[in-house]
């Protein structure tokens, strides 16, 4: 079973990984962009010149792959796709390099459409981070950029749900923890996991 997540930052997407994987006897796949940001020097995402931002996008959506093809016959959960990958690279850095997003998302969806997730799991912002949250780190895209993230998943999904091209289930969870997990369990069912 290949289960990933799609969502904007804070959405509760590594907290789900973390409740679910022992449960469901997989491997899961976590979020490294900050180990990637580190190894290319990056400490604060809001000052990033173009070029380095397109290389930090084309290096995570690489090292994401890698990690689910690794796992791929084994299963995983991970907490972000690489339609997440994708997600980033469009909004950050299509203006500047639009050939580019053209030939990355041929090769997402085709990738996709050969090696398909079971699962898809869609996960709106339901609520604003708190300062807290915002401030931790530079290291997350917050404020109008999540709800441009979230615009992004939302979009995906309706056309995701007409017609299945990267899963061979997608589904948008809601509610708490709990609420969320049932709805991923009934889904999993459905596929007779």
């Amino acid at each position: 079973m290949r289960i990933a997540f799609l969502g904007a930052c804070g959405t509760g997407k590594t907290t789900l990984v973390e409740s679910l994987y022992k449960e469901l006897n997989l491997k899961p796949v976590y979020n490294n962009a900050r180990n990637v940001m580190s190894g290319l020097g990056i400490t604060d995402l809001t000052d990033v010149e173009d070029t380095k931002r397109a290389l930090l996008c084309e290096s995570i959506l690489i090292t994401r792959l890698t990690k689910q093809l690794e796992l791929f016959d084994e299963g995983f959960i991970s907490d972000r796709s690489i339609i997440d990958e994708l997600m980033y690279w469009e909004l950050d850095n299509e203006k500047n390099f639009p050939s580019l997003t053209s030939t990355l998302k041929d090769f997402v969806y085709t990738f996709l459409n050969k090696n398909k997730y079971d699962l898809l799991i869609c996960v709106p912002v339901e609520f604003d981070l708190s300062e807290t949250e915002k401030n931790a780190d530079k290291l997350r895209w917050v404020d109008e950029h999540r709800y441009l993230e979230d615009k992004f998943v939302k979009g995906f999904y309706e056309k995701e749900k007409e017609e299945l091209k990267c899963c061979k289930k997608v589904i948008m969870i809601t509610g708490s923890i709990e609420e969320r997990k049932k709805q991923i369990n009934k889904a999993l069912l459905e596929l007779n996991f």
